[in-house]
């Protein structure tokens, strides 16, 4: 199977014709989201001003409150933002990962997705493909990306840390009329604190390319994500009531 990486602006977009390339979802990859998670969540590094992050939207504290979020974000060189959210939400770590992570659940409740699949497994890591609605007069973006989860036990409930980022594949090529995400990556921990709460944090960047001016994407995306959290709690909620309707 042969899967070439995207790279980020300024390098080599295609790499040499025909090399043959694992899927890279590596476990130190995973350790480094982990580790940077944990210095959020335990208080001890900040996103600052002096890296480059402004806050552009806070509720509450998630240090301390169940219910709050704080959004960042940095600009790249490329135009375009990275994004950070951390947030404390009243629902189970479990919730809060099946509802952002299951394709199927999640293409359910956020109307700004189109299609969306798991193409292929290779050993711990999924090839993938997502369709994002953007709204006229911008074409739809698709991505061909790979994720790998980890799952760690933590007092009995468990902690999810992901990692996702953008490749390009034989198994996924492009499509007419839409453009193509090349330059994509997230990362997310979620880390339970009790049955019915956890804390998260979500990072992502990506060049949406095309013509439309970047600050006509970045107003889109900027007033565009605190919405989508308000939706993935409200999905996060229904999900629960159903999972507690099903039990019964």
């Amino acid at each position: 199977r042969s899967v070439r990486r995207a790279v980020g602006l300024g390098e080599e977009l295609w790499l040499r014709m025909g090399a043959e390339l694992e899927w890279e979802v590596s476990e130190a990859d995973l350790d480094e989201v982990e580790r940077a998670g944990k210095e959020i969540t335990d208080g001890v590094k900040y996103p600052s001003v002096k890296d480059g992050w402004a806050e552009m939207y806070r509720k509450g504290d998630p240090s301390k409150d169940t219910d709050a979020l704080i959004i960042w974000r940095k600009p790249m060189n490329s135009g375009a933002f990275e994004y950070l959210v951390y947030g404390g939400v009243p629902y189970s770590a479990d919730s809060m990962f099946e509802v952002n992570n299951d394709l199927e659940v999640h293409k359910s409740w956020d109307s700004s997705s189109g299609e969306m699949f798991i193409k292929s497994t290779m050993n711990e890591t999924e090839l993938c493909y997502w369709e994002i609605l953007y709204p006229w007069p911008m074409s739809v973006r698709d991505y061909s990306y790979v994720r790998r989860v980890r799952r760690v036990p933590v007092d009995g409930r468990t902690k999810y840390v992901v990692y996702s980022k953008a490749v390009v594949s034989d198994e996924l090529p492009e499509k007419k009329k839409k453009v193509r995400v090349t330059d994509y990556l997230s990362k997310s921990v979620i880390l339970p604190e009790t049955d019915k709460s956890c804390k998260f944090l979500y990072l992502t960047y990506e060049d949406p390319r095309g013509s439309i001016p970047k600050s006509v994407v970045n107003f889109f995306v900027s007033h565009a994500l605190p919405g989508f959290m308000k939706s993935l709690y409200r999905a996060c909620e229904d999900y629960e009531k159903k999972k507690q309707a099903e039990a019964k």
